[in-house]
């Protein structure tokens, strides 16, 4: 499953609590299905003014494997109501009963997420299943009232690195279970020094995110550029320029939800 290229949201906060009338993207699989989600890449989209932008909703005994969420733009994050757990960047979760999920192989790589303006509670959420090979690299978080990335559950192998954590409740992630063969490293605390906050998110000379990324593998970043040898950190490489509106129609009015 593939989804790029597309902007998806509205135009200004909703008062809408987080679901499907004010969420992005909703993949999900049902009660009587025995398989689950493997090889979903998400990428070079901008969400805008969502209260959960990317939701994966599983049964008992399911797995997700090999998910990709790379070089998207989240601009705006939350609703104007009262603040709730479900305003997150990304959830995993899981209907009754609560056993058997695995996750197996998610990147999450240079996405630029501006939780600004409204109430956003947590970035990453994951609270269920067993997770191996977490990779959480080259993101700027920026605005949570809680922790940018928060889990509860167990997980094997994972990295955070060269991430920025800026203006958030707290500037660091949280681990409610110690997780095994954790490398959680070279991540920053600095303002991003974006060209203009809240809509142009392409980077100042003398970003802190420029050159500061660690190399994943992608090949063009949000404008289409390529990244340089070391990358900067965010969904923009240094010199780029934002692109025009997506010759694509635009999804503005409701999410998009796969029903495996």
């Amino acid at each position: 499953f593939p989804s790029h290229d597309n902007t998806i949201g509205y135009t200004s906060f909703q008062p809408d609590i987080a679901d499907r009338n004010n969420g992005g993207i909703f993949l999900e699989t049902g009660f009587g299905m025995y398989w689950g989600l493997n090889k979903v890449y998400i990428y070079e989209n901008l969400f805008r003014y969502i209260a959960s932008p990317i939701q994966f909703t599983l049964w008992n005994n399911m797995a997700i494997n090999d998910i990709y969420i790379h070089t998207n733009i989240f601009n705006g994050l939350g609703h104007t109501g009262a603040a709730l757990t479900q305003n997150l960047l990304i959830f995993i979760r899981v209907d009754n009963p609560l056993t058997g999920l695995t996750v197996d192989n998610l990147n999450v790589l240079n996405n630029t997420v501006y939780a600004v303006g409204a109430t956003a509670t947590y970035g990453i959420y994951l609270l269920y299943g067993t997770i191996t090979n977490l990779t959480i690299r080259n993101n700027i978080f920026q605005g949570f009232t809680n922790y940018p990335i928060y889990t509860n559950t167990s997980i094997d192998t994972l990295s955070i690195e060269n991430n920025i954590f800026y203006s958030n409740g707290t500037n660091a992630p949280y681990h409610g279970i110690t997780p095994t063969h954790n490398t959680t490293q070279n991540n920053l605390t600095s303002n991003p020094a974006y060209t203009t906050p809240g809509s142009d998110f392409s980077l100042q000379a003398g970003s802190p995110a420029i050159a500061a990324g660690i190399g994943v593998g992608l090949n063009l970043d949000y404008a289409g550029n390529a990244w340089n040898a070391t990358p900067s950190i965010g969904a923009y490489e240094y010199g780029s320029s934002p692109p025009g509106p997506p010759g694509l129609p635009e999804v503005t009015t409701t999410a998009i939800t796969i029903y495996n």
